[in-house]
């Protein structure tokens, strides 16, 4: 293969999409490198990665493919000597469809012509921005050598950083993942195989690198600890961790948040360090919000989902971090662990409903309801039948269930739990000299009355904060004088069942 002569091209990406006759491509980046026109072959000079033209990407079975290279000496031209004009044309382009014909010709249309004439939606958006060392290569300022420089130099810098922390996170593992297990178990109660098969992904994806991680998906009651898990994982293994509502978050360009923003906020919540923030674990909870319904509008749910692709199947992405000054960072999402919560309620009420109509309509509901939401495994088709897309599923490789957390099970977390509201006012009473004395009795009355809330461990929080309202008030009016208060059997009740005794 020649390599006197650089070429610019697009990196196309396949779409499948079972409601169209044919198979597409659309623009996902443009990238600088040499052509192997006898075989088809370009190698991109950054990566080294090669691509085979689309016709023979299709041809084979490839997701990826290249098309339309320019050489670079035809930039000379004054066509694209600036940032505006090249991104004037990855703008036009990603706007494109690239179909590929039975004649195995490629036949580009715009997105908007293609969507109206077979009547579908894709909300397609791949392409990233260009960056200013490819705008001073076409554009002459920059010869080849100083571009692979520059490149080589950046890697290398980044390279460093990242291996660092990817050190540091090896080194906080440097200890028997059976350790950690019973650690995080003295704060999670009844999740075991949940905390097990969290905790071993973690290690996977710390020690083998981002090539072998698994992406986790959690379902499970609203309440039963999965937020709570991921916390206490981040904390014992001291990576740090971001947490998204997705209720919030819409398509790009609609009122909303915007996927886009995610990443900004990781950047932002580790102070602007990249290669810190790209090593994060990031937790979408809510995710069962985004399956699309039969009144799907795809600005806010299953739309979402697809913009997600890029950050759950690890992608390099362009971010604006700055609107005023239009700064972006290259954001390397491959080395996120991705986890997404969701308590999937809706789905274990559809799956009820189908095993009444299929046991007949003389069955107990209420059993049926209770035997398909806790003790049922659901599958990824339960998952793509709900709304929840294939593509998306299909990024997550660890499917936890976690359980529905029981009478008794909530009275161990008032008792044991690190993350007790009840052990919370016994330690924080005892650093201010008072001792709290609490029944044995009070811990079930407490949970049957959260229990009754249907929330879950929340419930209990609810139920703590109300007893201690008017004792805190009593407190803090004598706080120097009280030596320790006792709470009564029916406190729960009454909120001024307590004594508080002071210093003789």
């Amino acid at each position: 293969m020649k390599r006197d002569k650089l070429y610019l091209t697009l990196l196309l990406e396949a779409i499948d999409d079972e409601r169209l006759p044919m198979p597409f491509y659309v623009s996902r980046s443009a990238a600088i490198g040499y052509v192997d026109e006898e075989n088809m072959i370009f190698t991109d000079i950054l990566t080294s990665q090669k691509y085979v033209n689309v016709i023979k990407a299709n041809e084979i079975g490839l997701v990826d493919g290249y098309t339309n290279p320019i050489p670079i000496s035809n930039f000379k031209t004054g066509l694209f000597l600036s940032k505006e004009k090249l991104s004037e044309y990855f703008n036009f382009m990603d706007h494109m469809v690239f179909l590929i014909m039975e004649d195995n010709s490629v036949t580009i249309m715009p997105t908007s012509k293609f969507e109206e004439e077979l009547g579908v939606k894709l909300n397609l958006s791949y392409i990233e921005e260009t960056n200013d060392l490819l705008e001073a290569l076409v554009s002459g300022k920059l010869n080849v050598t100083d571009y692979l420089k520059s490149m080589e130099d950046s890697l290398n810098n980044n390279t460093d950083r990242s291996k660092e922390i990817e050190n540091v996170i090896k080194e906080k593992l440097d200890k028997p993942i059976s350790e950690v297990i019973t650690k995080v178990k003295e704060s999670i109660i009844n999740q075991d195989e949940a905390v097990k098969q969290v905790i071993t992904a973690v290690y996977k994806y710390a020690i083998f690198g981002s090539k072998f991680k698994s992406n986790i998906l959690i379902y499970g009651p609203s309440g039963c600890g999965k937020t709570a898990l991921i916390k206490e994982v981040s904390k014992i293994l001291g990576m740090p961790i971001h947490i998204e509502d997705m209720t919030k978050f819409t398509v790009s360009g609609y009122k909303g948040a915007s996927v886009e923003d995610i990443l900004v906020s990781l950047y932002k919540e580790n102070n602007g360090d990249l290669d810190a923030a790209e090593h994060s674990i990031l937790f979408l909870d809510e995710i069962d919000k985004k399956a699309k319904t039969e009144s799907d509008n795809e600005v806010t749910s299953s739309g979402v989902l697809k913009s997600l692709l890029k950050i759950v199947e690890g992608d390099t992405i362009e971010v604006e971090i700055n609107p005023t000054t239009g700064e972006t960072i290259s954001f390397d999402t491959s080395k996120l662990l991705v986890i997404a919560g969701g308590a999937f309620t809706d789905l274990y009420n559809q799956k009820a409903e189908e095993k009444k109509n299929t046991v007949g309509f003389g069955s107990e509901v209420s059993s049926i309801n209770k035997e398909i939401q806790y003790g049922t495994e659901l599958t990824i088709k339960d998952f793509e039948k709900f709304g929840m897309p294939l593509e998306f599923m299909g990024r997550f490789k660890t499917i936890i269930r976690m359980n529905k957390l029981k009478l008794e099970d909530l009275v161990n977390i008032l008792k044991t739990s690190n993350l007790s509201e009840m052990k919370s006012y016994v330690d924080l009473l005892e650093s201010k000299g008072i001792k709290l004395d609490i029944p044995e009795q009070l811990y079930e009355k407490i949970a049957e009355l959260a229990y009754s809330y249907g929330t879950g461990a929340r419930g209990l929080n609810i139920v703590v904060d109300n007893i201690f309202d008017n004792i805190l008030y009593e407190l803090f009016e004598e706080i120097d004088s009280v030596e320790s208060i006792t709470l009564g059997e029916d406190i729960v009740k009454d909120k001024n069942n307590f004594t508080l005794k002071k210093v003789m």
